[in-house]
């Protein structure tokens, strides 16, 4: 089945940046590695819309989500398989038609055609495989095949001596890993979301429907279980088993927060029970849900608001998606018409931007702040913020401000950039004189990473593709210079990077080392009330302060050595995130404010140097356990 046509990409030179992102079978941030070599393949799936009230804001936000996380993969260097289904089989679809007086196929066709506009509108990434149902049956069944010859289905047979076929929870020993819930949860949801746990003749509650026998009125296909439909699960785990690779290249499987439990967790089971294999994929990874004006948004509710609605009243579509990419992926939040104005301003505020003159050092600057904002677990609004700082260091009063944020989180991040700019033009002038349209490389960076066109036409672009500038990766001996070559259809291309001797003058190195005095002495517990002790306990580990003393006796001299190790790297990068975020915290360590903001500000140019994500790094500070720690440091490459 077609998709849609795929939004330009640029050819950006960088160095890769790992991506951080969460895994709900691990309930945690874990990092997903950067490509052994360019192009390996990684296999994306994020489950596509049952087609009879497309596309409202729900089902925009999470492939907008996704489609920033597949930007983010071709970033660090994956090709990427983008796998996606279409459910037009199912019992909403036929309820919608028999309600209208349509045809369910037609109806379905029609609401697809819909989300293509949406989605091409929205400048999402189409998939390379774009799945019916309807034209997978045969994958099914041959899937359901391989259940039944493993012995791990059964019959049951109702009182009209129709017999649906269903698959055994215990057909793999771990059932329940992608979703951690417990048993009670599992039935509520279960019944909550399609599921038939009362069934009489069910073997176990949860057991799941993989072969529905044929009822009147409904759609039905011969197969050696009888005429029948799928079930719901089992169609997603034929479509993606055999396009992506279970086990191996399958590396994310995604989709609505709604779709933990029971859809992701039993299409897991069933391809692993097939399979034999131990996991599907290696993430699991889900997008929060959004409401209106504080109200859940649903069909029930008669809510919803959909896109191409917003976009027949006159609303651009990159301000749609700006809406979307305002709050982070994973909560559940809400969308107002108050939202999608602001939205709006901050667009034409990025449009004017990229059309100034801008200082070369500031487009790289934004480019390893956008990397580095996205790696820690797409955080969007974060990255937001940085286009927006930008803004205000070259329009001035008339940058976009965001009235979302405290005004001191806006001034430290143009410190942030202002310090990166520093850096970038101090060591590398040649290279910056190269970019001869600052402006675009900026456009060209939002556009790969955010899917924002801030450019209707291109300007000088064979400049920019053949000769923009790596951001800086300071003195890691891993890095290595690969020469660029072209992009395969879909990616951005690879191309090179730099070694770079580092510097950065502290001009107060005698109020670095009485922070540390300072901190010492909290360490020891003797100026600290409980209050304080639990807002500052992550801060009073040894390890901790023996590393900011090690960052900043080296401050005043070269950094070549000192962002080349990793440990370092990731103390700046995490001390940096407490203070941009935590002014309590910097008010309790500073007498001066502004020394807390500008040592957060060499902090986080520090880190973003040493490509480690605050993540990480937290992970790093926040370990207790010696040998975990340990481990985490022999994987850091620290001593």
């Amino acid at each position: 089945m077609r998709s849609w046509p795929q939004p330009k990409l640029y050819p950006l030179s960088k160095t890769p940046v790992q991506l951080q992102l969460f895994d709900a079978a691990a309930d945690a941030v874990t990092p997903i590695p950067l490509p052994a070599k360019p192009g390996e393949l990684a296999g994306l799936y994020v489950c596509g819309i049952t087609p009879y009230d497309a596309t409202h804001l729900g089902h925009a936000a999470t492939y907008v989500a996704f489609d920033v996380i597949h930007r983010f993969l071709l970033d660090m260097g994956y090709q990427v398989r983008f796998v996606q289904n279409v459910t037009d089989i199912d019992d909403p679809l036929f309820e919608r038609a028999d309600r209208d007086g349509v045809d369910w196929k037609a109806l379905g066709n029609e609401q697809i055609d819909l989300f293509r506009s949406d989605m091409e509108a929205l400048s999402v990434i189409p998939p390379q495989d774009y799945v019916a149902v309807t034209d997978s049956i045969d994958e099914v069944i041959a899937l359901i095949a391989r259940l039944v010859e493993g012995g791990v289905t059964y019959s049951v047979t109702d009182d009209e001596g129709r017999s649906d076929l269903y698959v055994s929870v215990s057909a793999t020993d771990q059932f329940g890993y992608v979703s951690n819930a417990d048993r009670e949860t599992m039935l509520a949801l279960f019944a909550e979301r399609g599921g038939d746990p009362e069934r009489e003749g069910k073997r176990d509650p949860l057991d799941a429907l993989i072969w529905r026998a044929e009822r009147p009125g409904e759609p039905a296909w011969d197969s050696p279980f009888g005429r029948g439909r799928p079930g719901w699960h089992i169609e997603c785990a034929a479509i993606a088993a055999n396009r992506l690779d279970p086990g191996s290249s399958f590396l994310i499987q995604g989709g609505g927060s709604d779709l933990v439990f029971p859809h992701h967790e039993y299409t897991a089971a069933h391809v692993e029970a097939a399979h034999g294999i131990k996991r599907m994929a290696r993430w699991y990874t889900h997008a929060g849900m959004i409401g209106l004006d504080g109200t859940k948004m649903s069909k029930s509710l008669g809510n919803l608001v959909f896109v191409h609605k917003l976009l027949t009243q006159g609303h651009h579509p990159a301000a749609i998606r700006l809406s979307l990419l305002a709050g982070h992926y994973r909560t559940d939040r809400d969308f107002s018409a108050t939202l999608l104005a602001e939205q709006q301003r901050r667009l034409e505020s990025w449009q004017q931007l990229v059309t100034h003159e801008v200082d070369p050092a500031l487009a790289v600057a934004v480019t390893v702040a956008l990397r580095q904002r996205l790696a820690d677990d797409l955080d969007t609004p974060g990255a937001l913020a940085v286009v927006d700082a930008a803004c205000r260091l070259v329009l001035g009063a008339g940058g976009y401000v965001d009235p979302f944020l405290p005004a001191d989180e806006h001034s430290a991040v143009e410190l942030v950039l202002a310090a990166m700019m520093e850096f970038v033009a101090s060591q590398h002038a040649d290279t910056l004189a190269a970019i001869d349209h600052p402006g675009e490389y900026i456009a060209h960076t939002v556009a790969n990473l955010l899917g924002v066109a801030l450019l209707e036409t291109s300007v000088g672009s064979d400049s920019v593709t053949g000769q923009a500038c790596a951001p800086v990766s300071a003195g890691d001996p891993s890095n290595r210079s690969d020469a660029a070559a072209p992009a395969p259809a879909g990616q951005v291309a690879q191309s090179t990077t730099q070694q770079a001797d580092d510097e950065f003058v502290c001009d107060d190195a005698d109020s670095a080392a009485g922070f540390i005095d300072e901190l010492r002495s909290y360490h020891q517990g003797q100026h600290l009330s409980p209050e304080e002790k639990a807002c500052f306990d992550p801060l009073l580990d040894a390890a901790v302060i023996d590393a900011l003393a090690k960052l900043w006796d080296v401050l005043p001299g070269r950094l070549a050595a000192c962002t080349g190790d990793a440990r370092v790297s990731a103390f700046a990068a995490w001390w940096g995130e407490v203070l941009l975020v935590n002014e309590q915290a910097a008010g309790e360590l500073f007498d001066d404010p502004a020394d807390a903001v500008r040592i957060a500000a060499i902090s986080a140019q520090l880190a973003a140097a040493g490509g480690i994500p605050v993540t990480l790094a937290r992970q790093i500070v926040q370990t207790r356990d010696a040998a975990e720690l340990a481990a985490v440091r022999q994987e850091l490459g620290v001593r």
